[in-house]
């Protein structure tokens, strides 16, 4: 719809969709004068009137002026299409179910199926001769790529990817090489186009199958820890914050700015091996692990430190005042994140910038999963401090 000094545009579809929902009548009036000495001051007038709809039109002078004049008035009422054309439960359009891969023949051939719930195979014997509603579909772990990228609408979550107020879709994120949904939440949970999207990333079934903490969860009822240690982070991060806030008084980190409150939800192992991505990455970590550190906390319980001490710095400090022994290589994967930030992911490389003397022989994806798993292991070592000094 737009509004501008002309009137109010809307589209016809949506209008009448509204009638059908509503069933309501749409009255649409005419009220249109001109006045031009180009008109003959000659009288003329004619009716029309006809099923749903009135015209009036008069030509002719205005008494006091002397000028010609026209005047067309007319009426009419679009009765509303019938409810079921709405749109809206129980009356949507049936939009169809796109059909995913979900093996290979012996001969190599692909065997796809519908992703329709109605046509799929349940433990209460439906369509025996189906494809189950849990049969597993994979998918690239590019297909979390747009999802990432837009995190003002999306949540990837352990287990789950949201789309804010308007669906949800369990998945299983915690294999390295691969996505897996359930072919029934396919068609059940979300849109056809973010389905077709998603078909876009179809691949056969790998050997590895499913995750263990997916078999866990859906098919044991247990409560599983996933693996996959970006999904770990989050947990390892607010943790330890907590737990520092009630031995100290004051959490390890401050809360993140309301602008800076997605880097949590986006930082993941990339899903692919290029610099502008791994870049990224980086600079969400360093901005979590080390410019979120509660500085004047530390100020205030330790004293200032020399000028232009750094966080990573002052922190290292205070965990000596604190008794901890070789703070500082407790601290390393932190100042080698801050680094990597400092020499490449935020300031234009020089010649002698070289990832390898953090990254070892690993590539990119590689090296950051290793980064965030040294990350974790530096976060699980100060909540378990932190509760020693209670």
């Amino acid at each position: 719809m737009t509004v501008d000094e002309r009137g109010v545009r809307a589209l016809a579809s949506l209008v009448r969709r509204y009638q059908a929902a509503k069933q309501a009548y749409l009255a649409l009036y005419l009220d249109s004068t001109l006045r031009s000495e180009e008109l003959d001051g000659e009288e003329h007038r004619w009716e029309e009137e006809d099923e749903g709809k009135v015209f009036s039109y008069y030509r002719g002078t205005l008494d006091l002026a002397g000028d010609a004049f026209s005047r067309l008035l007319g009426k009419r009422l679009l009765p509303p299409p019938p409810i079921e054309t709405c749109g809206i439960p129980p009356f949507e359009k049936e939009e169809g179910y796109e059909d995913f891969l979900i093996g290979v023949s012996e001969t190599g051939a692909e065997i796809r199926h519908t992703s329709d719930p109605d046509q799929l195979a349940n433990y209460f014997g439906a369509n025996p001769d189906s494809p189950h509603y849990l049969t597993p579909v994979y998918f690239r772990r590019e297909v979390l790529s747009k999802y990432y990228a837009d995190s003002d609408r999306f949540s990837v979550e352990d287990g789950y990817l949201r789309c804010t107020g308007l669906w949800g879709l369990r998945l299983d994120n915690d294999q390295a090489g691969h996505i897996m949904v359930f072919l029934g939440d396919l068609g059940r949970d979300i849109p056809r186009e973010e389905a077709q999207y998603w078909r876009s990333f179809n691949i056969p079934p790998p050997e590895e199958g499913p995750s263990e903490t997916l078999v866990r969860r859906a098919f044991g009822g247990q409560f599983a820890e996933p693996k996959s240690i970006d999904l770990r982070f989050p947990r390892a991060y607010l943790k330890t914050s907590e737990a520092w806030g009630e031995t100290f008084g004051w959490p390890l980190y401050r809360p993140l700015h309301d602008d800076d409150k997605h880097v949590l939800g986006k930082l993941h192992i990339p899903v692919t091996e290029s610099a502008a991505e791994f870049d990224e990455q980086i600079l969400y970590l360093a901005k979590l692990l080390a410019d979120s550190i509660n500085e004047e906390s530390i100020a205030t319980a330790i004293g200032k430190g020399e000028a232009g001490e750094r966080s990573l710095s002052k922190l290292e400090r205070f965990l000596t005042h604190e008794g901890m022994e070789d703070a500082r290589a407790l601290l390393k994967p932190f100042a080698d994140v801050q680094g990597l930030r400092s020499r490449g992911a935020a300031h234009r490389k020089g010649s002698s910038f070289d990832i390898s003397s953090v990254l070892g022989d690993l590539d990119r994806r590689a090296g950051f999963e290793k980064l965030l798993g040294e990350a974790v292991e530096v976060l699980d070592a100060l909540r378990v401090f932190a509760q020693q000094k209670q």
